[in-house]
């Protein structure tokens, strides 16, 4: 473009020289193609200042040299005042054509940043930084989910960073839903996990895209009840892992959770009697490795109670079980007990010993031989030694003269503590 002799690269500095030479007396030509694709500015000339004699534009915009000794072109002819309003329509215009393209460049330019990675990016943020509630506005999990409530801010152990966004290794598209598949890794205290994630497109009216998590990032721990556990602590969420009355394992019960380190703390079923205490280690929630042949063991993790606990009887616990065994023996050592029980010595009620006309309690235990918590049945086990006389009868010869025999039986008095619907302590039998 061409105006007063010069070329004019700047749009906004030729509109200032258009609308602010009224004085100068240009002159111009103008073809405008439709506005929204090409315009075409051409000026030419001022009567007033300097001249371009020698140059003729051309329709098309060209400078066409003009033969020497060619006649000039009348001034009147040549030339067309701008009138004010011209003006202000060709800014007009040009300032739309403007408009229209710095829009594009800059929704393009945000288009950019606004990718299936940056979303997932900052979800898996969130989820570092603790921020459960968040992550789970930003991306809502199934009610199912949530019934633990370990969703829950409360149940962050407050180290940041824990979770880090490593890689998205693929990705698929759909059109027709305008919806995406990535597999997502993630590290969770430097172990990897793999995760399938669900986005979604949508579009502002400027033509913005707006990638949104649509399935949530979490994985399945399942907790291990034990005998003596009543509940477990999260953070400061307490979850009841369902105690029941007998010896052996208690329920298990499966929360979902987001990936992280948790601090767990657990709860006796009856802190007077057995003590719970944490070996300090944070329980780290990943999923196992992703490539499992059970394709379920990806999503699920598993909290060991004997990992992470350590079970103590109390010495009020030793106290109480020192009388329960006695009892027991005593009881071993009657003769009116239904002795067919097995948790007797044997002598006292095997059919080798029908004959059995006395039965005593030589030595009674003074102490516990031991109380100890025993990893292979996760169980206390509370011994005692004893030693019981057995008398028994039988006849001999035509006479039927009755012989005695007498007999002192070792026993080992052994009892499984457990706990009661009220949480009190009992003692069940084995020999």
């Amino acid at each position: 473009m061409l105006a007063a002799g010069r070329v004019v690269l700047d749009p906004g500095s030729f509109i200032s020289d258009l609308i602010g030479a009224p004085n100068r007396g240009v002159v111009s030509y103008t073809r405008m193609h439709h506005w929204s694709n090409k315009l075409d500015v051409f000026m030419m000339a001022t009567e007033n200042g300097p001249g371009v004699e020698g140059v003729k534009v051309s329709p098309q915009g060209t400078r066409q040299e003009v033969p020497k000794g060619a006649p000039a072109r009348p001034a009147a002819a040549s030339r067309r005042l701008l009138t004010k309003k011209a003006k202000l329509c060709l800014a007009a215009a040009l300032a739309i054509v403007l408009v229209l393209v710095v829009r594009e460049v800059s929704v393009r330019v945000i288009n950019s940043d606004r990718t299936p990675e940056a979303a997932v990016r900052e979800y898996v943020q969130l989820i570092s930084d603790g921020k459960y509630e968040a992550a789970s506005k930003l991306v809502n999990p199934d009610e199912n989910y949530s019934e633990c409530k370990m969703l829950s801010n409360k149940t962050f152990s407050g180290v940041k960073g824990a979770v880090k966004f490593d890689s998205i290794n693929s990705f698929k598209y759909d059109e027709n839903s305008n919806s995406a598949t990535v597999n997502v890794v993630i590290s969770v205290n430097g172990r990897f996990m793999e995760s399938e994630l669900r986005l979604q497109l949508s579009k502002t009216r400027r033509g913005i895209n707006n990638w949104k998590v649509i399935s949530p990032l979490l994985v399945n721990v399942v907790f291990q009840g034990h005998p003596y556990l009543y509940s477990y602590k999260i953070g400061s969420v307490v979850l009841d892992v369902g105690y029941t009355e007998y010896v052996g394992y208690g329920s298990s019960i499966s929360c979902a959770m987001y990936p992280g380190v948790y601090n767990i703390e657990g709860q006796s079923v009856n802190p007077e009697y057995v003590e719970i205490n944490s070996v300090g280690k944070q329980f780290v929630a990943v999923a196992m490795q992703h490539g499992s042949t059970d394709s379920e063991s990806d999503f699920y993790a598993s909290f060991e109670f004997n990992k992470h606990f350590t079970v103590k009887p109390t010495e009020k616990l030793k106290t109480w079980a020192l009388p329960q065994i006695q009892s027991r023996i005593k009881s071993c050592a009657s003769i009116s007990y239904p002795r067919k029980d097995n948790s007797c010595p044997v002598q006292t009620w095997s059919s080798d010993y029908i004959n059995v006309k006395a039965l005593e309690v030589k030595a009674l235990p003074t102490a516990l031989y031991s109380v100890a918590y025993v990893n292979g049945t996760s169980l206390i086990a509370a011994r005692a030694d004893a030693v019981i006389r057995v008398t028994t009868a039988e006849s001999t010869g035509t006479s039927g003269q009755e012989i005695s025999e007498t007999k002192d039986f070792y026993y080992n008095a052994v009892g499984i503590v457990d706990f009661d619907k009220e949480r009190q302590p009992v003692l069940k039998w084995s020999i």
